[in-house]
């Protein structure tokens, strides 16, 4: 099986899930790792360590360039997806009874990033994979929460994911077809 040959699923899930599980050092650097298929396993590339001092509006470009590094390097013809994984910070969407200045400080934290600040913020680590073939696997765990929640989406299954995870995604595409030479694909579904 080559790395142009979509893998079980089971793959990219339980890689997904090692990284997140793996993750014991909050508040640490963000990772971009390229992914690599041997013809017997998933193995780990390129790791770009991603410090605070980024603004996560440069993620997708750092993606691009690490990728773009993997995709002429002496692994290239292995590439089969990419890694992210990063911390963040959530809360729960005020709900329809919210008033108005609730949803406003709702908002305000959100479009500041400053979630990190509000006594109900919950820390979480995230790991999101990407394969060539445009699906994309999701782990998290919560600071503080035992267990690990997991998502999978198949090709078109979510219109956006968010900046960063489409970003992985693209990057994953742009292999597909320059490394691999296969067809162009449309992961985002009704997305042009």
């Amino acid at each position: 099986m080559s790395a142009a040959t979509a893998l079980p699923s089971e793959i990219f899930a339980g890689v997904t899930r090692r990284i997140t599980e793996a993750h014991e050092t909050w508040d640490s650097p963000h990772r971009f790792v390229t992914l690599h298929w041997d013809g017997e396993r998933l193995d780990f590339g390129t790791v770009a360590l991603i410090t605070a001092d980024v603004h996560p509006g440069n993620y997708p470009n750092l993606m691009l360039k690490t990728a773009r590094e993997a995709m002429t390097g002496d692994r290239a013809s292995t590439l089969c997806g990419y890694a992210l994984q990063i911390e963040g910070h959530s809360v729960v969407e005020p709900g329809p009874e919210a008033s108005a200045q609730e949803w406003a400080r709702f908002q305000a934290d959100r479009i500041g990033r400053r979630f990190h600040t509000r006594p109900d913020a919950v820390e979480s680590a995230l790991t999101y994979c990407a394969d060539i073939h445009g699906r994309v696997w999701g782990a998290i765990k919560r600071r503080g929460v035992d267990g690990i929640d997991e998502v999978f989406y198949a090709p078109g299954e979510r219109a956006s994911h968010g900046q960063m995870v489409d970003a992985l995604l693209s990057v994953a595409i742009v292999t597909r077809t320059t490394v691999h030479g296969l067809s162009t694909i449309n992961p985002f579904g009704g997305r042009s």
